[in-house]
């Protein structure tokens, strides 16, 4: 079990690992028209510029957190591993987007502006979901070789959907199971690594960060399955947040709205600004 006690620190730095579905069904609409991947690759953006501006030092980040960001379909790509400051540099490129401000009188008005943006995908393919863990799991078995001190991992995986990787449904959910679970066998200095998941699909009932797998659906049970606890060091957060976690709460969502999207993943990779709640 993780403890998650100690901050990210320049001396002993982070790490996120962002696992992304690109498989053929992430296309589908999802929001303000934009596709899940799109939508999720905006979040994602979004999530680590902010991490980039909260540690700041002058015009560069200080290297507090080490971040990758995983993508899978057919195939699994490490699209992006590297400390803050090489990142916010060396973004692939910059997407225009449409962004609502004040208009000065008491009202909003849309702008374009760009955005960096560090994920390149098209959506296509199957959902090879257990060796995208299989390979987080080598990432982090590479990175505690050389930090054994830090705080524990935390990985976060986005998708639309079940795992398949062409065998069956059963045998694809049973191989991401195994993953998770030596993920979660691995020790660190501060205990096991964290894994989060937040599903996106449209069917069926919302369902937020549950203490229990009684009444769920397939989908939820499974995420169930594979979630971490919301370790209580991350409550202070959880509660500024209004996050609708409780002590014992999985870090887990299910068909989950735009809104719940972000608000899972701006916790998620809140690791090294965990102290939000005491602003």
């Amino acid at each position: 079990m993780s403890n998650y006690s100690k901050q990210w620190s320049s001396k002993e730095p982070g790490y996120l690992i962002f696992l992304l579905d690109v498989s053929g069904s992430m296309k589908e609409d999802y929001e303000a028209g934009k596709s899940r991947l799109e939508y999720a690759s905006l979040v994602i953006n979004n999530s680590i510029k902010d991490i980039c501006l909260a540690n700041m030092n002058g015009v560069i980040p200080k290297d507090r957190v080490h971040i990758s960001i995983i993508t899978y379909n057919n195939t699994v790509e490490v699209q992006v591993s590297d400390y803050l400051s090489k990142i916010y540099e060396n973004p692939k490129n910059t997407i225009k987007v449409r962004k609502k401000v004040p208009d000065g009188a008491g009202g909003l008005i849309e702008i374009d502006t760009e955005i960096q943006n560090w994920v390149d995908a098209n959506a296509t393919g199957v959902t090879h979901m257990a060796e995208a863990f299989r390979t987080a799991k080598e990432l982090i078995h590479g990175w505690i070789r050389e930090h054994t001190d830090g705080a524990a991992p935390i990985i976060i995986n986005v998708s639309d959907g079940m795992p398949y990787d062409g065998i069956s449904e059963d045998e694809s959910k049973f191989r991401c199971i195994q993953e998770v679970l030596e993920i979660k066998d691995i020790q660190t200095g501060d205990g096991a690594p964290l894994v989060f998941n937040a599903h996106i699909g449209e069917k069926g009932s919302p369902c937020k960060y549950p203490t229990s797998n009684n009444n769920l659906g397939e989908q939820a049970r499974f995420l169930f399955e594979i979630s971490s606890d919301i370790p209580e060091s991350m409550m202070k957060t959880a509660k500024h947040i209004e996050l609708e976690a409780v002590f014992g709460s999985k870090g887990m969502i299910s068909n989950a709205s735009p809104v719940e999207l972000i608000k899972f993943i701006n916790f998620g990779s809140s690791g090294g600004i965990r102290d939000i709640g005491e602003n």
